[in-house]
């Protein structure tokens, strides 16, 4: 699952984003919990055999849609289902097939669509790195079978990029599932606003709000379903909004190396 809101707030909703930090404070032995679910977590990250096809239904006020999405080696393919509920009609759905068809023929589009993909989870990694020392967890309370950890920024930390930055005004809550070692649920807010590049650059309003929730699919292999944010942020002078609810669904595995093309035919079927 890789959906691309904003690259502003792209380290937050990245699959990856369920790596916690180490330095957790908990009643376990020195945040022994904390830990394994870490190291489960940057496994999942970095294990791309279980790719998978899913439903992706995102509504904003704007737009509702549905996406048939098929995750292969040369990055994530997409067809369009439904647009606010409704089926595409004659014109879209020739769109669509269109847009395929051009996809097919020229590799580099998809490749540009792969190049993309990296960037962002290179912008993600950066975060990942800086959790260890950029967060304070806290014990909360244990609660259906799950271990509650509230989280604020550490005061101490220096960020040393804006994905980094991002980290120093976020404060929220962490839930782990205690027999099965993951993460469950992540709830974020912004409680203050993010400059970058003293603010010339960009900024994110404080309020913004996050929330990501995964869950067992197949035995033993988790993903997220489940994400809602909010935020008001600048590019230079330009103000924007993000307002948008996803849900994952409908996960089925595919081929482990599947080419785009053979995805793109798959989607056409």
């Amino acid at each position: 699952m890789r959906p691309n809101i904003s690259t502003l707030i792209l380290g937050f909703l990245l699959p990856g984003l369920f790596a916690v930090a180490t330095a957790a404070q908990t009643p376990d032995a020195q945040g022994a919990l904390v830990s394994r679910a870490v190291a489960n977590e940057v496994a999942a990250l970095g294990d791309s055999s279980h790719p998978m096809r899913y439903h992706l239904r995102k509504v904003s006020p704007r737009l509702t849609t549905v996406k048939d999405i098929i995750e292969t080696r040369d990055g994530d393919v997409a067809r369009l289902l439904s647009r606010d509920d409704a089926p595409l009609g004659a014109e879209d759905k020739q769109k669509e097939e269109d847009r395929l068809n051009q996809l097919y023929a020229d590799s580099g589009l998809q490749g540009h669509r792969a190049e993309r993909e990296a960037s962002d989870l290179d912008k993600f990694t950066k975060i990942l790195r800086a959790l260890p020392t950029a967060l304070i967890y806290k014990y909360s309370r244990a609660e259906g079978g799950q271990t509650v950890y509230s989280f604020v920024p550490d005061p101490k930390f220096q960020p040393q990029n804006f994905e980094e930055q991002l980290l120093t005004g976020m404060e929220g809550e962490l839930w782990l599932d205690t027999k099965a070692e993951r993460v469950t649920r992540l709830s974020g807010k912004l409680a203050k606003d993010v400059d970058y590049g003293w603010g010339i650059i960009g900024q994110i309003d404080k309020g913004a709000t996050l929330l990501i929730e995964q869950k067992e699919i197949q035995p033993g292999l988790w993903r997220a379903t489940h994400l809602i944010i909010k935020a008001n942020y600048r590019i230079v002078y330009k103000s924007k909004s993000s307002d948008a609810t996803l849900e994952l669904s409908d996960f089925s595995p595919v081929q482990q190396a599947l080419d785009y093309r053979a995805a793109i035919q798959m989607l056409k079927q």
